[in-house]
């Protein structure tokens, strides 16, 4: 996954705009901003062994799944959230 410099609008998106946006240019960079201290501090207090590593996968999961955000009725934090524990999980086993 390649990572952008986020246009100046991005910024002023909702969450759930810009996980709908993510195949858009910036809309990663801006997802990393968004996200990426949340996803860090998750990723250490699940105690993976390589939590750069973690958040990069979780990202990933993020981008590949974000399609499901809307239908599962979450707040987008959450969602985020869910997605990134299971695969801090995953990665723990």
């Amino acid at each position: 996954m390649a990572f952008f410099s986020a246009p100046d609008t991005l910024h002023t998106w909702t969450d759930a705009q810009l996980l709908g946006a993510l195949d858009q240019d910036g809309a990663d960079a801006e997802c990393v901003r968004r996200f990426a201290a949340l996803l860090l501090v998750e990723a250490r207090a699940a105690g993976v062994q390589d939590v750069e590593g973690a958040v990069v996968a979780a990202l990933r999961d993020i981008r590949a799944l974000c399609h499901g955000c809307e239908r599962s009725g979450l707040p987008v934090r959450a969602w985020v959230l869910g997605v990134a524990r299971r695969r801090y999980r995953l990665l723990r086993t």
